[in-house]
């Protein structure tokens, strides 16, 4: 006979203190060459889609990343890849979804520390593959052959100077932080700007041409929490189903449960930046400490 997991029903404070250890996790010195290594052999012999395979590959992928966020808001800012938030979610039953179909209260102490919040653009905007292809090229910084690029020295390139790549395009809007209701102007801001940039690109391309706004994206601000606070649009859809919307990652039996705890995060590249939480602490330095930088 099956044995289920015991379902325990547990507090807000456990789940801060999960996050904690979380990100903490991520602040420690790994031995990343030995992580690539189990990456590789798990993925050699099957194991793809395991969440071992995911979580070395990921803590690995994100290295540079995190030490940059690190420098970026002096450790403050709290952060976790997004293999560390399924495990969170699927131990406390949440769900993650786009902040348009929350429909419980907000706090009146969360309200004051999403106002507070002040992120660098580097983590609300990303930039799409074909805008960091376009820049290498327009910038000559890979090989033609008769009219042709190789596409894996393309990817190789746009990889290796990615970081530079961003720097350079972001200069207008760098050098300082905005607010989280300042984020969609400042991606339309570097949007005209790139679209000057690219004017010849955009006017030469063929086929389905790029749109506009496909320069650049603004991340989403998504929220973390029990079903029951979310509209029934949450669950509608192809990615209905999911635990974590846009994350691509399946519903699984929760182990446990929490009676009221949304998160706030930004979805970033990498993974989350975690904004606020409800609950009596959450504004200590578990959670949002990032807001008093």
């Amino acid at each position: 006979m099956e044995t289920k997991p015991e379902h325990q029903v547990l507090t807000f404070k456990e789940v801060h203190a999960e996050l904690e250890a979380e990100g903490n996790l991520l602040k420690q010195d790994h031995d990343l060459k030995a992580f690539g290594e189990k990456s590789e052999f798990l993925k050699s012999i099957g194991f793809h889609n395991s969440k071992a395979t995911k979580m070395y590959t990921a803590l690995v992928d994100s290295e540079e990343y995190v030490k940059g966020l690190s420098h970026r808001y002096h450790g403050l800012l709290k952060f976790i890849l997004k293999e560390q938030l399924e495990r969170v979610c699927e131990k406390y039953n949440l769900f993650v979804r786009d902040l348009g179909t929350f429909a419980g209260d907000i706090p009146e102490k969360n309200i004051e520390d999403l106002q507070s919040v002040t992120l660098y653009p580097e983590e609300f905007i990303t930039l799409p593959q074909k805008t960091l292809e376009w820049y290498v090229l327009k910038n000559n910084m890979v090989s033609v052959t008769n009219n042709a690029v190789q596409f894996s020295e393309l990817k190789e390139c746009v990889e290796k100077n990615k970081d530079s790549i961003y720097s350079t395009l972001f200069r207008s809007i760098a050098h300082r932080r905005y607010k989280l209701s300042e984020m969609d102007m400042v991606t339309n801001r570097l949007r005209d700007n790139l679209i000057g940039y690219f004017e010849k690109e955009l006017q030469a391309e063929s086929g389905i041409r790029i749109r506009d706004r496909e320069l650049c994206f603004v991340n989403s601000l998504q929220i973390a929490a029990t079903a029951e606070m979310f509209l029934g649009s949450a669950f509608s859809g192809d990615e209905g189903h999911l635990r974590i919307q846009s994350g691509g990652w399946e519903q699984t039996q929760a182990t446990g449960s929490v009676d009221l705890d949304p998160i706030v995060m930004l979805r970033s590249e990498k993974g989350y930046l975690i904004l606020t939480a409800w609950g009596d602490e959450a504004n200590d330095e578990l959670i949002a400490n990032q807001n008093k930088n």
